[in-house]
C-alpha cells in the first residue's frame, strides 16, 4: 500500500510538472504493476489524459475505460477523472450514445464530475442540458399520453357505442 502511495505521487508529481515523456513511462510501469481491481486509479487515467490531449481519443476511450469496468462499489482514487476522459473521448469520435451512457452511470453511481478539470467543463455542461431536455421530453410524452386517455376516457362517455377497453 505504501508504495502505491509513493508511486502515484511521483507519477502525478510528473503529471503536474508537464514533462509528458517521463510521465507516459511512468505511467506503463504503473499499469504493468496494477492489480486488475486496484484501490487507485492514476496511471490509466494520466496516460488516458495524455492519449486524449495527443487527439489519440480511441486510445484514450479504452485507457480510460479500463477501471471503469473494473471497479466495485468501493471508492477508486481518480475513477471520476477516468469517466470524464472516456465521455469526452466518446463524443470527440461521435459515440454520443456511449458517452450520455457513461454519463449516466456515473451519476447513478454518485461519482462526481471532478472540479479541476475545467477543460472538460463545457462537456459536461452540453451533458447536463442533454438530460434535462430527456427528462422533459420524457415528462412531455407521459403527459400528452394522460391526454389521449382523458379524451378517449370523454368520448366513451359521450357514445356508448364505441368499443370499451380500459387503460
Amino acid at each position: 500500500k505504501q508504495i502505491d502511495f509513493v508511486q502515484d505521487s511521483i507519477l502525478l508529481a510528473y503529471h503536474k510538472a508537464g514533462l509528458p515523456e517521463k510521465t507516459i513511462e511512468l505511467a506503463k510501469l504503473w499499469l504493468e504493476k496494477a492489480q486488475r481491481y486496484n484501490p487507485t486509479a492514476t496511471g490509466w487515467w494520466i496516460l488516458s489524459e495524455i492519449k486524449y490531449s495527443e487527439k489519440d481519443y480511441k486510445g484514450a476511450l479504452w485507457t480510460s475505460l479500463y477501471p471503469i469496468a473494473f471497479s466495485s462499489q468501493l471508492p477508486m482514487d481518480h475513477l471520476n477523472r477516468c469517466y470524464v476522459i472516456a465521455i469526452a473521448s466518446a463524443m470527440a469520435i461521435e459515440d454520443e450514445t456511449h458517452a450520455h451512457s457513461l454519463f449516466n452511470e456515473m451519476n447513478k453511481r454518485s461519482i462526481a464530475w471532478p472540479d479541476d478539470m475545467p477543460a472538460f467543463d463545457n462537456i459536461k455542461a452540453q451533458l447536463d442540458i442533454k438530460k434535462a431536455n430527456d427528462k422533459i421530453e420524457a415528462e412531455s410524452a407521459i403527459k400528452a399520453q394522460e391526454e389521449t386517455k382523458s379524451v378517449i376516457r370523454r368520448k366513451r362517455e359521450k357514445n356508448s357505442d364505441l368499443p370499451t377497453r380500459t387503460f
